[in-house]
């Protein structure tokens, strides 16, 4: 693995509708903003680190080399993803979710292991449901994505489903916080990078 051919791309666009409309990568856990939390535990490993956000960049712009709004805002993941697949100049893309509360700690050694040949990305997926943690071949993977984009489609699930695409399973990839109550929840936890 070379740093110069790798990108991440934090999404933070969503709309937060079950946080109470919250901004997720900025809601604050053991002290520490999420999308800070993300950012220093994975940013050496990359040679950009770009972060789509709706709202807030002048908050987000601290913890990127670069901030992206959505062409199209309020369309779901997958116009997200398409934003940091135009933006990305080096050969992979890794994408996390700004509301990831764990990760483990060879989460980007495993996507790249489970990258096969000919594929155009490869997802974690935890007791069977995808998550948008996943490492993307950027040239093939913007054609798949204003492809599917092109065709109506928004959510991440018409993305993972097609053939280019793989999931590999990682329990830790499901430790999200969806609700202000996860945040509770998993608040007692030593943070991201703890699992092994």
């Amino acid at each position: 693995m070379q740093r110069t051919e790798y990108t991440l791309g934090l999404l933070a666009g969503g709309l937060g509708t079950r946080a109470g409309t919250r901004d997720k990568g900025l809601m604050v856990v053991q002290g520490n903003l999420l999308i800070a939390r993300l950012q220093e535990s994975s940013a050496r490993e990359f040679e950009e680190v770009l972060v789509c956000c709706r709202d807030n960049a002048l908050v987000y712009r601290h913890f990127a080399d670069r901030i992206l709004c959505e062409a199209r805002p309020d369309l779901g993941p997958l116009v997200g993803l398409a934003a940091l697949l135009s933006a990305t100049q080096t050969p992979l893309l890794a994408v996390l979710p700004c509301d990831q509360l764990e990760l483990s700690k060879d989460w980007l050694e495993r996507l790249s292991a489970g990258l096969c040949e000919g594929e155009t990305g490869v997802v974690f997926s935890n007791e069977g449901r995808h998550t948008p943690i996943g490492l993307w071949r950027t040239h093939s993977a913007r054609r798949l994505v204003y492809g599917l984009i092109e065709d109506g489609a928004r959510a991440l699930s018409a993305l993972v489903s097609a053939p280019s695409v793989s999931m590999i399973e990682d329990q830790s990839a499901g430790v999200d916080a969806d609700t202000v109550d996860d945040l509770r929840q998993w608040s007692g936890l030593d943070g991201i990078g703890a699992t092994s």
